[in-house]
């Protein structure tokens, strides 16, 4: 172990300041017993680290002496928050590190907003979780922002999903508890049917917002918070179009015309063979010249998409390139230019036939799966084209991996019994993960059927409203080992 230098400091001085921190390791150990006031104790606690801390940044040397006499190397880290350091010394490991870190990162705040009243009564006022938030949402820009309002969006629609799940029939208990809810041990029969509430459990504010968490998503959450915010249906098209955009050439683009007086968006390409989403707003946007065909590449499509929730000013302007979505706050604009010609667009005629559901937990699953995941060759060293076999069992099909033969996951319902597919029908592996990892986000069942094209169940198709705008989507079924699509396309 590298020895930590020690720093020239009068002893007496630095004997003082252990003597001074000896009272503040002793309020941590009081915080850490106490199981009746330890909301009350933390914060005359950090209110007292927050007074010492205060004297270290005053002397820098003090600081270096201190940290080194306690087996502390005085990195950037700890020397522009200090409480880093003083945290860990003062708790024990029985607190936890998550906890640890809103602590020293609470105290950083209450320095660099330059507090002028006491730590303790914020602290006490506002409780250490709101203190934290707040401390985040300062440190961390506008996304850290974003994520906590949208956070507490995701806490509410756990606690309306959590309202509609029921795992028992009614019962009594033998004393009344204040609130909707209660966690509480259950003691299970034997049958593991029946049982009764052997203990209720004590619950803070901030366990509660956890388990509401937990029966949502931070994505909905962020799709809630986006509720009001300008071009909301553009942004979820280009979101949507753009995530299922496959990279199939350079020339690749979002493009957004005007069709029969509506908005559209859909991804347009070079090529003539590919999976292909449209969504139809059911506002055209006042913004676009009647008639016209506008064009984002697919990467500068997804960048919009990325930071489209940390501004509430983004518009579509006039400049010299013609138009643009910009954001003064964020200093971004996307150009909105001309459309090259040669690109092709999907054709979504054809015969619909199996109808279907998508349901959210089969994206879910699927999408976080790595089971289906395709692996290299071990022999060639080469990536054997990775499809999933179609199996039909009643009015379920499920998927497997054609290649690797590896797990079989549950993939859609038909609406009838006994669908049967043309022989050498596949789905490609990254149409499906492509699809999954897109539409997971929006939490939420899709509905669709397979299309009969120039050949039978040329396709998978899904159609879905978005506040009326209407998304679809098509996804070709490989037709024998060579993969060749059979989707027709038409030229923009």
């Amino acid at each position: 172990m590298a020895k930590i230098p020690t720093y020239a400091i009068d002893q007496n001085d630095l004997a003082l300041l252990q003597q001074d921190f000896a009272t503040v390791e002793q309020m941590a150990a009081n915080t850490e017993a106490s199981e009746t006031n330890a909301a009350g104790l933390l914060a005359q606690t950090l209110d007292q680290m927050f007074t010492f801390g205060q004297k270290l940044r005053a002397d820098e040397r003090a600081m270096a002496a201190f940290f080194a006499a306690r087996r502390i190397k005085l990195n950037k880290t700890t020397s522009e928050n200090p409480y880093n350091g003083l945290v860990k010394l003062a708790f024990s490991d029985r607190v936890k590190p998550a906890m640890r870190s809103k602590y020293a990162r609470t105290l950083h705040y209450a320095h660099d907003s330059k507090f002028n009243r006491p730590i303790r009564d914020w602290l006490a006022e506002s409780g250490i979780e709101d203190c934290y938030r707040k401390a985040s949402e300062h440190f961390g820009g506008p996304k850290s922002e974003i994520n906590a309002l949208a956070r507490e969006k995701q806490i509410a629609l756990g606690q309306k999903a959590l309202d509609g799940l029921t795992a028992s029939a009614p019962f009594s208990l033998s004393s009344p508890v204040a609130g909707p809810y209660v966690r509480a041990i259950v003691r299970l029969n034997e049958d593991g049917m029946t049982g009764e509430i052997a203990s209720v459990l004590e619950t803070n504010d901030a366990e509660w917002d956890r388990i509401f968490a937990g029966y949502s998503s931070p994505q909905a959450g962020l799709h809630a918070h986006l509720a009001g915010y300008p071009l909301l249906p553009l942004f979820r098209a280009i979101d949507l179009v753009s995530g299922l955009a496959p990279a199939v050439s350079k020339g690749d683009t979002i493009i957004l015309r005007t069709v029969d007086g509506s908005t559209v968006v859909e991804f347009a390409s070079t090529a003539y063979s590919f999976r292909t989403a449209r969504m139809v707003l059911a506002l055209p946007i006042a913004e676009f010249p009647v008639d016209s065909t506008l064009g984002i590449s697919v990467s500068d499509a997804r960048q919009f998409a990325q930071n489209y929730p940390l501004a509430r000013d983004w518009a579509i302007v006039s400049n010299n390139n013609g138009r643009a979505l910009q954001s003064a706050a964020l200093s971004m604009s996307f150009v909105l230019g001309a459309v090259a010609g040669g690109l092709n667009v999907g054709n979504f005629s054809g015969q619909k036939s199996k109808h279907f559901t998508l349901p959210w937990s089969a994206l879910r699953i699927i999408g976080n799966a790595k089971l289906l995941q395709s692996k290299a060759d071990a022999t060639s060293g080469k990536r054997p084209p990775a499809r999933l076999e179609m199996i039909v069992d009643g009015k379920t099909l499920s998927v497997s991996n054609a290649v690797h033969q590896l797990a079989t996951l549950h993939f859609l319902n038909l609406r009838t019994a006994g669908a049967t597919f043309a022989e050498h029908r596949n789905l490609a592996l990254f149409d499906i993960k492509a699809l999954a990892d897109t539409l997971n986000d929006y939490e939420r069942d899709f509905d669709g059927y397979f299309v009969e094209h120039d050949t039978p169940d040329a396709a998978l198709r899904l159609e879905h409203s978005f506040d009326q705008d209407r998304l679809m989507i098509s996804v070709p079924l490989v037709i024998n080992a060579r993969m060749s699509y059979s989707l027709a396309c038409e030229a923009l």
